[in-house]
């Protein structure tokens, strides 16, 4: 383990000096952290501004552990910084000119990343992609500025971003890929993309099975009028998550049917950048196999779930897709967990639905739906005082006994819905509790549609009584 200084400009960087200071620097990145070995440092500045640091031979540009178990820390300095070791006021600005760069000029132009290290304030140029393919592994970049014409690439193994700008210089549909079945991910948290061209179709490709995507914060507003995750028959594997995250005013989130093994969810995600002190981000979309849960504002339950601002009611849409679910089974769309705080001792939850038969045709429902098409599962603090939780179903068991014509749930005579009032039903389950606490419930739709899909609204306030 040792500190090491890398200069990449070749008038004070030199591979052949120790890198023990700025004045005995090594001159490349790779030669900076093979000294600074397993759980080092490595401070990076590049002293003439006007001329960054090249690595014209692909050996230079591919980053490699060697015999090193843990890669160290990447720290990129402003130029001219001589303090050993640098403050954190020495630190390089993301996205400005002055900082340090790691510039591809030759064909190829990726960057193979092994084993495991963390980059802050670093910039990377005229890249075409990023790749980490070392199973286990993970790169973590923090204030950084990352330039690609392609798209970052793990074939296995994981890249965290925290505060970085990830910029996309190309225009090819695909800008974020994982490509394995490993437990893979890509986790952006408070950074920004933004387009020097905008890609042509879309931004991800999740192809490998496992790969995860999770986008927290992201700014995503340059976007345009896009597929923000594209899905073919040689893709559509993976699953991502966008939470509170900047999007355009008009764009796609999830194109085609996934795959059963992927699922596409966005929560708090807004292109309104003039939400006022009384309003709420409430937009929720999920889209998976078996059909789509959305927020809905206009089919909403009187003195349901309401947010308490101008905006008010809102509910979930739930739609399957064609021929994707399976009656009676696990093979449902399912709305979100929904939960609420309960006191201990008796208890009465109950959950409301609504449909209406508003299509004709193949697949048209004039009837209250069965208890194999619809039902709701709950979590419920125990009888005891164990912290444990009851699971419940609500119907108990007849859509697991073939074609059920016995209606789901019980009729709920006394509720108002705006637009839909004709089939309402309600599920409940009756508590006796041991402690207060945390009750969960969520509604599987399990409805099998050969066309025409007829959507159920489910009200999120769980009513105790």
């Amino acid at each position: 383990m040792a500190v090491i200084y890398v200069d990449f400009d070749t008038a004070n960087g030199n591979d052949s000096d120790d890198g023990s200071t700025w004045a005995l620097a090594k001159l490349t990145l790779q030669a900076g952290i093979t000294a600074a070995g397993d759980g080092g440092t490595v401070y990076v500045r590049r002293t003439n501004a006007g001329t960054p640091g090249s690595d014209t031979a692909a050996a230079a540009r591919t980053l490699t552990a060697g015999a090193v178990a843990n890669m160290p820390q990447i720290i990129g300095c402003k130029d001219g910084t001589t303090a050993e070791p640098p403050t954190s006021a020495d630190l390089a600005i993301e996205g400005t000119d002055t900082q340090p760069l790691y510039e591809c000029t030759s064909g190829g132009n990726d960057i193979t990343l092994a084993g495991s290290a963390t980059v802050i304030s670093m910039k990377f140029s005229g890249v075409d992609r990023i790749r980490i393919n070392t199973l286990n592994t993970k790169w973590e970049f923090i204030g950084c500025h990352v330039a690609h014409a392609g798209f970052l690439y793990a074939t296995t193994g994981n890249m965290v971003f925290t505060d970085c700008n990830i910029e996309s210089t190309g225009t090819a549909a695909v800008y974020i890929n994982l490509a394995t079945d490993d437990l893979d991910s890509i986790q952006m948290y408070g950074c920004r993309t933004t387009f020097t061209a905008a890609p042509s179709s879309g931004m991800f490709y999740p192809s490998g099975q496992k790969s995860r995507f999770i986008f927290i914060g992201h700014d995503f507003s340059g976007l345009g009028n896009k597929i923000l995750m594209p899905l073919h028959s040689s893709s559509g594997k993976g699953h991502a998550s966008f939470v509170n995250c900047s999007v355009p005013a008009t764009y796609t989130a999830i194109s085609g049917t996934p795959t059963i093994n992927a699922w596409c969810e966005m929560v708090n995600c807004t292109s309104d950048t003039t939400i006022g002190a009384t309003a709420t981000i409430r937009d929720y979309l999920r889209v998976d196999w078996y059909g789509q849960v959305e927020m809905e504002e206009t089919v909403v339950r009187t003195g349901g779930a309401d947010d308490g601002t101008t905006d008010g009611l809102f509910s979930y849409i739930m739609t399957p897709h064609v021929n994707k679910c399976n009656d009676g089974t696990s093979e449902a769309v399912k709305s979100p967990w929904m939960n609420v705080w309960v006191p201990g001792g008796a208890n009465t939850l109950k959950v409301y639905t609504v449909h209406d038969n508003d299509v004709e045709g193949a697949g048209a429902i004039n009837r209250d739906l069965y208890e194999d098409e619809l039902w709701c599962e709950f979590y419920t603090p125990d009888v005891g005082d164990t912290a444990q939780h009851d699971h419940t179903l609500d119907p108990a068991g007849e859509r697991f006994f073939g074609a059920s014509t016995t209606a789901t749930g019980t009729a709920d005579t006394t509720s108002f819905w705006a637009t839909y009032n004709t089939y309402k039903r309600y599920f409940t389950v009756a508590l006796t509790q041991g402690y207060e606490g945390w009750a969960y419930a969520r509604v599987h739709y399990a409805k099998r549609f050969s066309a025409n899909q007829i959507a159920v609204y489910v009200d999120p306030l769980i009513e105790v009584t």
